[in-house]
């Protein structure tokens, strides 16, 4: 049924970019849907309305573990983002239950099966998002070591090379079933390719995803790269130069024609990026290049240590 999502895709603009959901229906998510103030189902439909854009391809799929004639993931639906998308996410979604086994146990899970088979079958070996919501408990063929289990899915996250960005959401929601009980959940975006990359920096900053999740992701990948970001605090001009900041973040030089030596005092604020993650040490270091000389920078410090997500640290700095 995912082979449908192929077609869709020749036939997109440029711009576009596909994206896939996959909605966990195993026996470990019987309250989401058991429970009747579950808010499972409104979620992933709002969370779909709010990244698919106009154009775009999306895919919702359901996904437990796959056995002989009960195949897994199973699409629920495909279609081109447009007007009539809201009714169809919430059709397809209003008859998804707990998946059995064919013998009518509850199904199992396995969450490394549902990203492999969004990437090759879905996408197609092309770029693109996949959303992945889940309750965190990957147990394929009824292992009960979900912990065991969980990290050799976050290896083959990291392992993956067409997996550029990968960012783990977790949502309170408290529900109970008949046979379980439940207090959150787990929603994965995981950026296929340059183009997924792209669009899902793109949703980030255009607060798309913040308008339905609050809360800010964990990023799994990469953890080497956008590590910290500088931002200036208060800036000493020099007799010469003058400085200003631009829209994006950017700081803006003015030199004179006539100044001999410019420099000037800054200081910035450095920010760890790495939510949840804190920096426990790092060195330091900075150049400047100035009307397309390099110039030197004196750092009032060269480590940082303790740095933690939303507490960023002072750092002063003098531009020659």
């Amino acid at each position: 049924m995912l082979v449908m999502f192929a077609l869709l895709c020749g036939a997109l603009p440029a711009f576009a970019t596909p994206q896939v959901f996959l909605v966990q229906n195993s026996g470990w998510m019987e309250p989401f849907y058991a429970d009747p103030q579950s808010r499972f189902k409104p979620l992933v439909t709002e969370l779909a309305l709010a990244v698919a854009q106009p154009g775009d391809a999306l895919v919702l799929a359901a996904f437990n573990q796959s056995l002989p004639g009960a195949p897994s993931p199973k699409a629920l639906m495909s279609a081109k983002v447009g007007e009539g998308t809201r009714a169809q996410v919430t059709k397809a979604l209003a008859g998804l239950d707990t998946a059995r086994k064919p013998g009518g146990a509850l199904a199992d899970t396995d969450l490394g099966e549902a990203v492999s088979a969004a990437m090759t079958q879905a996408l197609g070996g092309k770029d693109g998002i996949v959303w992945l919501v889940t309750n965190n408990r990957n147990s394929p063929n009824n292992d009960q070591a979900t912990a065991q289990r969980n990290r050799e899915f976050y290896e083959l996250i990291h392992r993956g090379g067409a997996i550029r960005t990968a960012l783990a959401f977790p949502l309170r929601m408290q529900v109970q079933g008949e046979h379980y009980r439940a207090n959150g959940l787990m929603v994965y975006a995981f950026a296929i390719g340059a183009g997924g990359a792209g669009a899902l920096e793109r949703l980030l900053a255009n607060g798309s995803i913040a308008k339905i999740i609050t809360e800010p992701p964990a990023r799994l990948k990469p953890l080497d790269r956008n590590t910290v970001r500088l931002v200036p605090r208060k800036v000493e001009d020099a007799p010469g130069v003058s400085f200003s900041m631009a829209p994006n973040g950017v700081l803006r030089a003015d030199v004179a024609s006539g100044a001999t030596s410019p420099s000037a005092r800054i200081g910035w604020n450095i920010e760890n990026t790495m939510y949840p993650y804190t920096i426990a040490s790092a060195t330091l270091s900075a150049r400047s290049k100035l009307g397309g000389e390099d110039r030197p920078v004196t750092l009032g410090g060269t480590r940082v240590t303790a740095l933690a997500p939303g507490k960023p640290q002072p750092l002063a700095s003098t531009l020659q």
